[in-house]
């Protein structure tokens, strides 16, 4: 056999291998079907829409439950209660980044919140926060009008976004 007829009927031979699946299945793309039309990407613009399936894959919370329903923590890595102050002071992890490499900070939180919260769906919350104070670049500490030691469950899962 002549060595140009083996080269390409190895070069076939190889190209003809696949592993079976079709080809938008081999690139890095989660396709995910969606129930309901997504409108916006504002996680304070959307309950109930769509999108509410895509933002876990898109925005951090401060805290996320575990198996028990006990919250952990995501961003925040503290939260404490002062129930004479009824202040809560949430501590927000120094390493963590948005998708384009800027630091998650305390800024970031407060603005968060206050959409979703305050201006947001949430006013049930935002009734109830007199204050929201930046402390640190990584510490907030949010005020209530009255006490509300369970305050952060009411909150956890705020999907944080840039302020920018």
């Amino acid at each position: 056999m002549n060595k140009p007829f083996i080269l390409a009927l190895l070069i076939l031979s190889v190209a003809a291998c696949s592993d079976g699946r079709p080809d938008h299945q081999k690139s890095r793309i989660l396709r995910y079907d969606i129930p309901a039309p997504v409108g916006s990407l504002i996680p304070w613009e959307t309950m109930g829409s769509g999108a509410n399936h895509i933002h876990p894959f898109l925005f951090s919370c401060l805290c996320v439950p575990d198996e028990n329903g006990d919250l952990k923590p995501d961003l925040a890595v503290s939260w404490n209660y002062d129930p004479s102050e009824f202040i809560w002071t949430i501590e927000i992890r120094k390493d963590a980044r948005f998708h384009d490499g800027a630091p998650v900070a305390a800024q970031d939180v407060k603005f968060s919140i206050q959409s979703f919260c305050v201006n947001g769906i949430r006013n049930y919350s935002g009734n109830s926060i007199k204050t929201i104070e930046i402390v640190s670049p990584t510490r907030i500490c949010i005020k209530l009008v009255a006490g509300d030691p369970d305050f952060i469950n009411k909150i956890w899962d705020t999907g944080i976004v840039p302020e920018r």
